[in-house]
């Protein structure tokens, strides 16, 4: 069973004009001190050790070379098998230095570290390649949710969230679920 919350954007095809492609040099999260929408205190502090920044290789069905995409789980990354996780799909905003307080805010619903949370930059945005269109997007969540997967974790263990732009992947991916429905 997936669980989805996302905030409404229509049932239009997503236009070129949605993604707000903002590169970056490295991430710098809680040392950010660009605008963001809220800051945490230190009581939602992530340490070190929970905090997993990687890439990953995305290709839509349409390209013949895969894309590198930069993903960023918290929690620990022995666990994803036997814990809840949220696949977390930011907005078009920046990039995930910007939502780098909701990505600490989820993993801290219910108790101190108590999700594991994934969040990944689309094409264009932050340290990611490509341009992004509406299959990328798909891809690039799709991506994310395979890397879950052969990490062991099972639909049943998943919460896919998405906000703003977000949740047009996480909408896609549930209806039509790609990397955890079994091989």
């Amino acid at each position: 069973m997936l669980i989805i919350t996302f905030s409404t954007i229509g049932c239009l095809r997503l236009d070129d004009m949605l993604y707000n492609e903002s590169s970056l040099d490295f991430y710098k999260l809680d040392d950010y001190d660009g605008e963001v929408d809220f800051r945490l205190d230190e009581t939602y502090s992530i340490p070190d050790s929970l905090v997993h920044l990687f890439t990953l290789e995305s290709q839509t069905a349409a390209e013949t070379n895969p894309t590198k995409i930069y993903a960023l789980y918290l929690g620990d990354t022995n666990r994803i098998a036997t814990d809840t996780v949220i696949m977390y799909c930011h907005g078009n905003r920046d990039h995930m230095d910007f939502y780098w307080q909701r990505e600490k805010l989820l993993a801290n619903v219910g108790g101190k570290n108590r999700f594991g949370v994934l969040m990944l930059d689309y094409r264009g945005f932050g340290m990611s390649e490509g341009k992004s269109t509406e299959e990328s997007l798909y891809a690039d969540v799709d991506a994310g949710l395979s890397w879950l997967k052969n990490k062991g974790l099972t639909s049943n263990r998943l919460v896919i969230y998405g906000f703003s732009l977000g949740s047009a992947p996480a909408t896609e991916l549930t209806a039509h679920p790609r990397s955890l429905t079994p091989s």
